[in-house]
């Protein structure tokens, strides 16, 4: 039953953005493989019930911790919203607690869906041919709040970090599978969703794609085959099409200024709540965007990291920084996501993002995955 409920939330959640429903304005969006999720938990809620906690005891302290942080800022600054941005930002804070609870109990469970991994990767894979060769650019969505994009793979995420890390996280998974029993499937699967991350243009998936790869193959005495990846992407990197447009310019200083800015700002929130922050997640109210067109990032600054330390101040990004690194730290395999997503979300706020979250409870807990 549980597997089942597993795989269908994982087929829906292929669907990416394509599978949103929206309500009050883009300020609150649920997606249609969440009620999968849901599913999941009350079900193995009743199965396991409080077990997942127990046994796991040190990483069970520091989520109730962060969790208490969190909602010491939300209601220490309640009364300075109105009952509607409470009711959205406690929203943001509900779903976010639906994900560590995921995490917990698929840490217990151990789903063997490995197949179907690779089945979801083979409909990315094809969504983002598609898309880069019949659809190279959002523009027409533009009035909706998404950034061009033009002429990069971005898939069926609407966005090139999200879709990258997605990338980056499937492309660990399948270096690090024990099973070879379709061991060419893998290597193809390796190579298309290496020409992939090149494809998508941000750098920040640059950056921490080679950093994470060269630890992981240092780390396994492999440094042959991380001077062959490294080579090989640089190739990629050099000879992919590169047509007019900012977005596939790797030397573009607006996406930086951009950030600069943003950090700036968030820094500035935050010193004047440094403790305990505004609460998860009124940042929508607190941030002065300015904008006459509702960007889909407008509930979060671009790097996790500042999410955090201006919606829990500096207690809350303590503890949050400590859960990922007990979380991360618990399997072989973890720490290379745990790397690689850390880095990514110095500079975009991936780790935050539903997606990101769901596909590491799955990834990261997967029976085929080395344990300690």
């Amino acid at each position: 039953m549980i597997n089942f409920l597993l795989v269908a939330t994982l087929l829906l959640f292929s669907l990416g953005q394509l599978g949103r429903i929206s309500f009050f304005n883009q300020q609150i969006n649920i997606y249609l493989y969440e009620i999968g999720v849901v599913l999941v938990l009350i079900v193995m809620f009743f199965k396991y019930k409080f077990r997942p906690f127990r046994s796991n005891l040190n990483l069970s302290k520091t989520l109730y911790m962060l969790i208490g942080i969190l909602l010491v800022g939300f209601f220490v600054n309640i009364f300075y919203f109105n009952s509607v941005q409470n009711l959205i930002a406690g929203l943001y804070f509900i779903r976010l607690l639906m994900y560590l609870l995921l995490i917990f109990y698929l840490l217990h469970y151990q789903p063997n869906i490995s197949q179907f991994i690779v089945i979801f990767t083979i409909i990315t894979i094809v969504i983002g041919v598609t898309q880069y060769f019949l659809y190279p650019d959002l523009r027409n969505l533009y009035y909706d709040g998404w950034d061009p994009h033009l002429y990069r793979v971005f898939s069926q995420f609407f966005d090139t970090s999200i879709a990258g890390a997605i990338y980056g996280l499937l492309f660990l998974y399948f270096i690090q599978k024990k099973e070879f029993k379709y061991k060419k499937l893998n290597i193809c699967l390796l190579v298309l969703l290496l020409l992939f991350i090149v494809f998508t243009f941000s750098r920040s998936l640059y950056i921490a794609f080679v950093i994470t790869t060269v630890l992981y193959f240092f780390h396994n005495h492999l440094r042959k085959f991380a001077l062959g990846i490294i080579i090989l992407f640089i190739l990629f990197v050099i000879i992919a099409p590169k047509p007019s447009g900012e977005g596939v310019n790797l030397a573009r200083m607006f996406s930086i200024n951009t950030r600069v800015n943003d950090y700036k700002t968030a820094i500035k929130l935050w010193s004047k709540q440094p403790i305990f922050g505004y609460g998860y997640n009124h940042i929508r109210e607190v941030k002065n965007t300015n904008q006459t067109i509702d960007n889909h990032a407008g509930a979060s600054f671009h790097s996790s990291f500042l999410n955090i330390l201006v919606t829990g101040g500096i207690v809350g990004l303590m503890a949050y920084l400590f859960f990922l690194y007990q979380l991360f730290w618990l399997r072989i395999n973890g720490k290379y996501f745990g790397v690689f997503l850390i880095i990514m979300s110095c500079f975009d706020n991936v780790l935050l993002h539903p997606f990101i979250l769901f596909l590491v409870a799955i990834l990261l807990f997967d029976k085929s995955q080395s344990a300690v």
